[in-house]
């Protein structure tokens, strides 16, 4: 596994993702781009309410709608093989 000073590759992103959410507030609206460290970070939104999140990235939206107050806006486009994110 790939470190950066002490803290393994998940580690880190887990500890950006955390420290992301925290500059959340309840009701806004916030932009999910692609990438690991962007599904930790719904993992940490989890205490927010009244948010509308729109991305391009379809493998958070099952981690997306647990939350029935969100609302979730996926971006159209074309899917890239390989990265999973929607584009153009």
């Amino acid at each position: 596994m790939r470190q950066h000073g002490d803290l393994p590759q998940l580690a880190r992103a887990e500890k950006i993702a955390k420290r992301a959410a925290q500059f959340v507030q309840d009701g806004r609206a916030i932009i999910l781009d692609t990438g690991s460290t962007v599904c930790h970070v719904v993992d940490f939104l989890s205490d927010k309410a009244g948010l509308t999140i729109v991305t391009n990235f379809p493998p958070i939206l099952s981690r997306l709608d647990a939350r029935g107050d969100w609302k979730i806006i996926m971006v159209g486009g074309t899917l890239r093989t390989g990265r999973y994110d929607l584009v153009g």
